[in-house]
């Protein structure tokens, strides 16, 4: 998955949340990753995205770790993300947070995996890593290397497995990555 290059208040800079990036977020905030992207989202119905119900420090967080999954190293992440915060304007921050949270999620426009179906917005829902690494696991990776995937990646190697095994077999964890990925798509 390539990281999305977006212009903030510190310039122009990679960001990507890679498993084990969105698995830090997913332990800074409340109820999860899915909920704070739902969250950020309700700053746009709100009339603003500065009026987002989040939390300042998950925001940061996600810059943060954002910085640190497209390959920048841990302290120039903080510097740049602490300055971000001083310098900028918190709606323009909550609108990066959101992208770079929809981008861990969207995969490739061209290329879906799994099946898509209609449910929810993901609201209340939190995403189970411990599924993650069984599944890649399984597929023969190591936890290490499930970490460094995106989430579109593992749901691709996933998907080929699944295809590969027969006609319409597919694990329960495919079908729940996928059902919250659609959900998350809407």
């Amino acid at each position: 998955m390539d990281p999305a290059v977006l212009n903030w208040p510190c310039g122009e800079d990679p960001f990507l949340l890679r498993i084990g990036e969105l698995e830090a977020l997913d332990d800074l905030t409340a109820e999860g990753v899915l909920d704070l992207r739902w969250r950020l989202a309700q700053g746009a119905h709100r009339g603003s995205l500065a009026y987002a119900p989040v939390k300042v420090r998950e925001v940061i967080a996600c810059l943060r770790l954002g910085l640190i999954g497209a390959g920048m190293d841990r302290a120039t992440a903080e510097r740049k993300s602490r300055q971000a915060f001083e310098e900028g304007d918190i709606g323009a921050l909550n609108l990066i947070a959101f992208t770079i949270l929809s981008n861990a999620f969207a995969g490739k426009e061209h290329d879906p995996v799994g099946r898509r179906k209609r449910g929810g917005d993901g609201e209340g829902q939190r995403i189970r890593f411990s599924r993650l690494y069984g599944n890649g696991v399984a597929l023969g990776f190591t936890p290490a290397q499930v970490k460094e995937m995106s989430m579109w990646e593992l749901t691709a190697c996933l998907d080929g497995w699944n295809r590969a095994q027969g006609a319409g077999i597919a694990i329960t964890a495919i079908r729940s990555l996928t059902k919250s990925m659609t959900r998350l798509l809407r």
